[in-house]
């Protein structure tokens, strides 16, 4: 019986694509199940000629077992047939047929890890938090090899930075990272693990354990020297540098955005993160108030990006600029050229994800959920409201806030308080957005107010019943009325709620001390 494996056709949703063809594994008498329209299929997908690859692929689906090793196979050819064609209707329809096939895998008997991990990984990628998380808490309680440790831990902790969680991801990366070293010592994949921890360990707003663990990477690749690893050395500088600024160590954080940024100029003066290193000097310069400096780097990085045509890029830059002067009681510059290209070059962009997102919105609220398809409405309106469509941005807003609506109630249901308060604080930038949007608004749009306040209003009104449903605002609500019985009943409902937290907290923790024998 073939293994449960599920497919990962998540690249048209801006998602790295989980899937690998493996034609090696289709053996010969598999092979020959199928007439010609296979043959020619794989030949020309293998070419690189995706249209008439997907042409012969489409009759050849027919002719193999539904399900099987070589459907699956075709299945993915097809999926990335189509996104490199950009074909939406041969998207759309690969899409519903891997997702059968998926729903057809997942009721298959799935015991072993590496079946738990894809499920867990389905779920997370489809937006079913509650049901990953399950599968992760069943993987963790189950004995494990170091191998399997590996890809568990690292799976687990792109989890919970999926879900914010990125200190407790780092704590899992490295994890991953030493059983990664009592099998294999220290090699490249344990020090892209440790990589990945540094980098979770700045997001989760702790740079000292950052620098740690950029330092270590730093070691690892300088001991070696060629042209890949010094490019890793750069971008641990960069890193350490991040970290450093986060403590406000500026002169500490330069040194290391000079090495950085001494790196391109010396070996990859091409690489666009060569003038995003100089920002990064500049910025630094800027809050230690080296203005001087500062305005000599950011004019370095704008005449590259004004070389290189990279006028979005140029005008943030000549923001930061103009801002260094006002933070050096300096008048600040006007030049309207780079405001004219940088304003277009954003339009375009805009535009860009507007009709990304709208290609796919239906796709995402039928097979990721309605609290993706909540997010696209967000993005599609942002977008509209940065172009300064300001009548396309209140019809999506007005999706946006009934979406997402709809959709927390359906995600909160399976879901501590904690992890709805996480989920909800994701959505604080959409909503600040929208509640700042009457602001921005000219005069001759004035006639949008009424309806944006009824948008506003709703927003506000869902968020603070969210809030109010957790334990802080409710708790003030009660103690406000001065009722002592129901002040009572109220204490120990959260001391029994703490008492199954706290048990919660134990199950894990042994599953997690578990995996580790």
């Amino acid at each position: 019986m073939k293994k449960t494996a599920l497919i990962f056709f998540f690249s048209i949703f801006s998602v790295t694509a989980a899937f690998s063809l493996d034609m090696a594994a289709i053996s010969d008498s598999e092979a020959s199940q199928t007439d010609s329209t296979y043959n020619l299929g794989n030949y020309y997908f293998s070419i690189g000629k995706y249209a008439d690859a997907a042409k012969y692929l489409e009759t050849a689906i027919y002719d193999v077992e539904k399900f099987g090793e070589l459907y699956e196979n075709i299945l993915n050819m097809l999926s990335e047939c189509y996104i490199k064609t950009n074909d939406q209707d041969g998207i759309t329809r690969t899409f519903a047929r891997v997702e059968e096939y998926n729903q057809h895998e997942l009721q298959k008997d799935c015991a072993d890890p590496e079946c738990l991990r894809e499920h867990a990984e389905y779920y997370m990628l489809t937006g079913d938090n509650a049901k990953a998380k399950e599968n992760y808490f069943t993987l963790l309680a189950m004995p494990l090899t170091d191998e399997e440790k590996v890809d568990v831990y690292v799976s687990y902790a792109k989890f919970l930075g999926e879900t914010d969680n990125y200190a407790s991801g780092a704590e899992y990366f490295h994890l991953a990272a030493n059983a990664r070293k009592t099998t294999d010592g220290v090699d490249d994949v344990y020090i892209q693990i440790v990589y990945s921890a540094a980098q979770y360990n700045f997001i989760g707003k702790q740079p000292e354990k950052a620098i740690d663990d950029f330092k270590e990477v730093l070691v690892y690749y300088s001991q070696m020297d060629n042209c890949e690893t010094l490019e890793q050395v750069a971008n641990c500088h960069s890193g350490i540098g991040n970290s450093l600024s986060a403590l406000a160590k500026y002169d500490e954080a330069k040194e290391e955005y000079q090495l950085a940024v001494a790196y391109y100029q010396k070996y990859d003066q091409q690489n666009d993160d060569y003038p995003k290193a100089i920002v990064n000097l500049a910025d630094v310069e800027n809050n230690s108030g080296q203005y001087e400096a500062a305005i000599a780097h950011y004019r370095e990085a704008m005449d590259i990006y004004q070389q290189r045509g990279m006028a979005d890029e140029l005008g943030n830059v000549s923001n930061l600029l103009n801002l260094c002067y006002a933070k050096a009681g300096m008048e600040m510059e006007n030049d309207e050229e780079i405001q004219n290209a940088a304003k277009n070059a954003r339009n375009e962009k805009m535009d860009f994800i507007i009709n990304d997102e709208l290609a796919n919105l239906e796709l995402n609220r039928t097979y990721l959920g309605e609290y993706i398809y909540a997010n696209s409405l967000a993005t599609i309106a942002g977008a509209y409201d940065e172009k300064e469509d300001f009548d396309n941005a209140v019809i999506y807003y007005r999706h946006y806030v009934d979406a997402i609506r709809n959709a927390v109630r359906d995600e909160f249901r399976m879901m501590s308080e904690n992890e709805r308060m996480l989920l909800w604080n994701t959505q604080k930038d959409n909503i600040n957005d929208l509640i700042e949007m009457p602001l921005m608004l000219p005069d001759e749009k004035n006639y949008l107010l009424p309806e944006l306040s009824s948008i506003i209003y709703d927003a506000v009104l869902l968020s603070k019943g969210i809030l109010l449903n957790s334990s802080i605002e409710f708790g003030k609500v009660l103690y406000e009325t001065g009722d002592k019985h129901l002040q009572d009943v109220y204490k120990q409902t959260l001391q029994n709620g703490a008492a199954i937290d706290d048990m919660r907290k134990t199950q894990a923790y042994v599953a997690v001390e578990h995996t580790k024998g």
